[in-house]
């Protein structure tokens, strides 16, 4: 069984996992390499900004809800232009409840980390520009 399918038969069990984030479309609330503490949802009610952990296509992915409109959730990652794809509620498996990552140090931002930058920054002038 692929480790992913294990962690996702788990979360449906009601385990919480602890699992390391890998990518960058969470930056910078959950940096690439941070360790999370993922709680199952124990069929409490979703609310928009929380981290969801939903599974996807057979892979975890961990968004922030933006939209919940009754058994659809809408997921994005906090740097990317556009939302998820819908998913059920069914498929949101859990909520983000700890993110343990090393602080940030003293050294040149990688590329990816200036675009992750850009991107967030990006989205939040054109927040404030549509008010």
């Amino acid at each position: 069984m692929p480790p992913e399918a294990d962690l996702i038969r788990r979360l449906r069990a009601g385990s919480a996992v602890q699992l390391r984030a890998i990518g960058g479309s969470m930056w910078p609330s959950i940096r690439d390499g941070a360790v999370l503490l993922i709680e199952p949802r124990s069929g409490r009610p979703l609310r928009v900004g929380e981290i969801a952990c939903a599974e996807s296509e057979s892979r975890l992915v961990m968004h922030r809800i933006v939209e919940l409109h009754g058994d659809v959730v809408i997921t994005r990652g906090d740097t990317l232009d556009n939302n998820d794809p819908p998913v059920a509620n069914s498929d949101v498996l859990g909520v983000v409840t700890v993110i343990s990552q090393r602080p940030f140090t003293a050294r040149l931002p990688t590329a990816n980390e200036v675009v992750y930058l850009a991107r967030a920054l990006r989205r939040r002038l054109r927040r404030l520009l549509r008010r």
